[in-house]
């Protein structure tokens, strides 16, 4: 009478098997997600950590008697120079400008410093584009610098012949519209630097 082979019994996968598999499975998804996200995360945390950095030291008194005081001096002096040229009789005492109809403060905020150095860090802070950063950041602190002169020019004439309106425009309009227009001449930078570099790209790709 011939013998039954016996059938091997499958062995149980152990929870602890399972729980390791799923958790490697887990990890394999994740990988390509992280490596899809991370350059975006690397920059918003890299942005905010030099913007933590750059609050600290704005804090400091060290940066407000030693760098923001005279900051505020020198745009009071150009300012006052340039409304002198268009006959508005003014002069310049530390961050007062003033004349015989009227007068405004150079403060804290009203220096430029905020929105430029948010638009630098944003720049340095991008992944790549390295040779468009130092050319980006130069053109663009200038574009801020020399909107808040428009800005104090703005605010003065504003307290002279509309002074109703004085902290309308100072603090909804100017300080709203600074900050979106460093936004977007981080945005301009971005654009443009990144056609420049698919177009350099499509270059050598033809020339090779």
């Amino acid at each position: 009478m011939a013998k039954k082979k016996a059938t091997p019994r499958k062995k149980k996968a152990s929870p602890r098997s399972s729980s390791a598999a799923r958790s490697s499975g887990n990890t394999l998804a994740l990988k390509p997600f992280w490596e899809e996200k991370s350059p975006i995360l690397r920059f918003f945390l890299l942005w905010a950590v030099m913007m933590i950095a750059f609050y600290l030291l704005w804090s400091t008194d060290f940066f407000k008697d030693n760098i923001l005081h005279y900051w505020n001096n020198v745009n009071a002096w150009i300012a006052s120079g340039i409304l002198a040229i268009f006959g508005q009789g003014t002069s310049a005492v530390g961050t007062i400008i003033s004349s015989d109809n009227a007068s405004v403060n150079i403060k804290e905020g009203c220096d430029a410093i905020e929105p430029t150095v948010l638009f630098i860090t944003g720049v340095l802070a991008f992944p790549g584009l390295k040779k468009f950063k130092l050319k980006g950041i130069l053109w663009g602190a200038v574009f801020l610098l020399g909107v808040n002169m428009i800005r104090i020019l703005s605010l003065y004439l504003t307290r002279r012949f509309w002074p109703d309106a004085f902290e309308f425009m100072h603090i909804e309009f100017w300080q709203t519209l600074y900050i979106l227009l460093a936004l977007g001449a981080w945005g301009f930078w971005l654009i443009r630097s990144l056609k420049k570099e698919q177009t350099h790209e499509g270059a050598s790709t033809a020339s090779t």
